[in-house]
């Protein structure tokens, strides 16, 4: 049974005392309070385990000149120390993924908002914002990530991506969503980065390269976007009664990258066919590809606009 403490026998300085010690005492737990709120909203579970650290060394600070004999007998410190070492662990994974992930990828994340969504006695659910910079594009990507908080089956998975959406100046979910899916389910972080960077580069190249055709070889070049929304280049000569070529210009996934995917088509008049006894022009299509596979797209298409600009004499 606790003591009665009968406060009639103290002097107006010790009153005073206790009463500082205890208003400090609100203060603190207020404080806690607050940490603990912030905590589990932003972190979820593990949240609270570390706001217990930054409780516990805080309620150190503030009580050592009046409880420190209390705090040396504790007898969790071994706990403390096994959840320290659990969460520096985990810590340092995630740290070293992410650096990974940047290097491997090219994909700096610059900026990473997590939020709890749900939290009940089976399950939390955060959503994460990610930031990122890949060559000299922003792209956001949203995602949910479920963390079970009981096993009772044994296929139970700790972890797993339920939900997942990039967004960029143009709908790239609507290009490369179905092979970002596939990533994401296989929780292939690195294989999702690389779509995307591999998807810029691709774009990138597509429009610096027809800009330069566009400036360089202006009558001999035009453009358009076909209902596939590919980019379509239409090769022509200055003289009439000429071959005029067509260039698809689409794309690809490859394993987890994004290729360049280009069909040709050659338009000539039945008279330029009659005269080609070789089928040079209905083999063209079957050259142009191998030019490509050895020069890649700039360079293979470059070729054939100057073979049609100069009628055949090439550069």
């Amino acid at each position: 049974m606790n003591d009665i403490v009968d406060y009639s026998a103290f002097s107006k300085e010790e009153l005073d005392e206790i009463q500082k010690v205890n208003n400090d005492r609100i203060k603190d737990l207020e404080k806690d309070i607050f940490l603990l709120e912030r905590n589990l909203q932003q972190y979820g579970p593990v949240g609270l385990i570390e706001s217990k650290f930054d409780i516990s060394n805080s309620r150190h600070r503030s009580m050592s000149n009046h409880n420190s004999r209390r705090l040396k007998n504790r007898k969790d410190s071994s706990n403390d120390d096994e959840l320290t070492s659990f969460l520096k662990d985990e810590i340092d994974n995630y740290t070293h993924r992410l650096k990974e992930t940047a290097k491997l990828t090219g994909v700096n994340i610059e900026n990473i908002e997590r939020h709890v969504i749900v939290l009940d006695e089976s399950q939390c659910i955060k959503q994460f914002h990610l930031e990122l910079q890949i060559l000299d594009r922003k792209v956001l990507v949203t995602y949910k990530l479920q963390e079970a908080l009981s096993f009772e089956e044994a296929d139970t998975t700790r972890n797993k991506l339920i939900w997942f959406e990039v967004k960029f100046t143009e709908d790239i979910n609507n290009v490369i969503g179905d092979e970002v899916t596939k990533a994401v389910e296989n929780v292939a972080i690195h294989s999702t980065f690389s779509l995307l960077k591999s998807y810029i580069q691709w774009l990138n190249l597509q429009e610096i390269t027809l800009d330069r055709f566009l400036k360089t070889y202006p009558e001999n070049v035009i453009t358009s976007v076909n209902e596939r929304r590919n980019c379509c280049l239409t090769i022509k000569s200055t003289k009439p009664n000429r071959p005029v070529f067509h260039l698809e210009w689409g794309r690809k996934v490859v394993v987890d990258r994004v290729d360049a995917d280009i069909k040709l088509e050659v338009d000539a008049p039945e008279e330029v066919l009659a005269l080609d006894s070789k089928h040079i022009l209905e083999s063209s299509p079957k050259i142009f590809y191998g030019m490509l596979e050895k020069l890649g797209p700039e360079k293979a298409i470059e070729s054939l606009i100057l073979l049609v600009a100069t009628d055949g004499k090439g550069a």
